[in-house]
């Protein structure tokens, strides 16, 4: 009875060790992802806080924006009449037309030409077929610019300057993108391809029923990329552009800061303004977006 009353006892000792050791690993481990998240959550306050400010200060009067401490609140909500201020001082509904018509075009023209490039490379064997693609490849090694007076040059000959085909045929087609379609389309099986040729598919069949669905979350982070770039772009515009009509908003938002005096209540109103479809245009691709970063590498 006495051996049969010592043994239990140092099971049970070791027993409670190891679940003693499971718990101290498990709090450090979860000590671990509860620092992680403060740092990550750290982070992301940071990020957000001159969105924040941007938003509060589109809302207060030109006195108060700059006053010491902070206000994260305004004393005088006075957004509406900002806004109201920014359409009467410039054809503030034109330049945000512009924007919104010059990057999506350019959008869905760089999502057609790239992704047929990168079909081409990926899947199709011609003569010249590597050279040319690192002959696309290299040109991403050139800073813009350096191509800036020649593409000028060409723009003015072809008679395209003050016009919205000089805002957008010069940036229908990028070279990251190309390669960013050739990577994915890469990844598609060309037994798949050649299953659609058994089947009767022409190639142009090919492409749009067996490509496009499978190289959507690539066309999706493609599609946010050209969209962020075109709606921010403000140094290729200022070159080929002059006439008012056709400014778009990075350019219209220079006309509220002058050498004597900035309106910043309408700076602010209008740049947050200008924010609003780069949200859209994320909340509405993020899903893809993600998939995207994933599958092409991206994320950390």
């Amino acid at each position: 009875m006495g051996e049969e009353a010592i043994v239990p006892r140092k099971e049970t000792h070791a027993v409670v060790a190891i679940r003693v050791e499971r718990m101290q690993r498990l709090v450090v481990r979860w000590a671990h992802q509860l620092l992680l998240n403060a740092l990550i959550a750290a982070g992301g306050v940071v990020m957000l806080l001159p969105l924040v400010w941007l938003m509060v200060s589109a809302a207060k009067p030109m006195e108060e924006i700059f006053t010491v401490p902070i206000t994260w609140v305004p004393k005088k909500f006075v957004f509406m009449e900002n806004v109201r201020a920014v359409f009467e001082a410039v054809p503030f509904g034109r330049y945000y037309f512009n924007s919104v018509f010059v990057a999506t075009t350019v959008t869905l023209m760089t999502l057609l030409f790239c992704s047929l490039a990168g079909f081409s490379f990926a899947h199709y064997d011609y003569p010249g077929r590597d050279a040319l693609f690192l002959f696309v490849i290299a040109t991403m090694m050139i800073p813009f610019p350096i191509v800036v007076i020649p593409l000028f040059v060409i723009v003015k000959q072809l008679g395209m300057l003050d016009s919205y085909s000089a805002l957008i045929i010069p940036t229908a087609v990028s070279a990251f993108g190309v390669f960013l379609m050739r990577q994915f389309t890469m990844t598609i099986p060309s037994e798949l391809i050649d299953a659609g040729r058994i089947d009767g598919c022409s190639e142009p069949m090919i492409f749009t029923r067996i490509v496009l669905p499978l190289i959507k979350p690539a066309l999706a982070s493609l599609a946010i990329f050209t969209f962020l770039g075109n709606w921010g772009s403000f140094f290729w515009p200022l070159i080929v552009i002059g006439k008012d009509k056709y400014r778009t908003l990075p350019l219209g938002l220079t006309y509220f800061r002058s050498n004597y005096i900035t309106y910043w209540n309408q700076l602010f109103a209008a740049s947050f303004l200008a924010t609003i479809p780069i949200v859209i245009v994320f909340l509405l691709f993020q899903g893809w977006f993600y998939k995207g970063m994933v599958m092409s590498g991206f994320k950390g």
